[in-house]
């Protein structure tokens, strides 16, 4: 039994709202809208973020779940679908 990675592209449209865990640490669930162009995906979905402030402009973000709805596969089945690790992301914001 191996790990299977797969990259994916596609477009997400969102908003976030942070909730202060620490001075420089938050919970930042993100509410949105994906496309994947790889495989014809959609989904509208909540992610769980957290979110700590390297500097006051710059912030690294990790993705730790999904809860969602949308087309998931090649078969055009529309299903719901949540995780905890099924969609680990990682990421830096720049924020102005």
């Amino acid at each position: 039994m191996g790990i299977i990675i797969k990259t994916r592209f596609g477009i997400s449209a969102g908003v976030n709202y942070y909730l202060p865990i620490t001075q420089k640490l938050y919970f930042a669930p993100r509410g949105g809208f994906d496309v994947e162009f790889t495989e014809s995906n959609w989904a509208i979905c909540i992610k769980p973020n957290l979110v700590y402030e390297l500097t006051e402009h710059i912030a690294m973000s990790l993705g730790i779940g999904y809860i969602g709805v949308g087309q998931f596969d090649d078969n055009n089945n529309t299903s719901f679908r949540i995780g905890i690790c099924d969609n680990l992301a990682w990421g830096i914001a720049y924020k102005f």
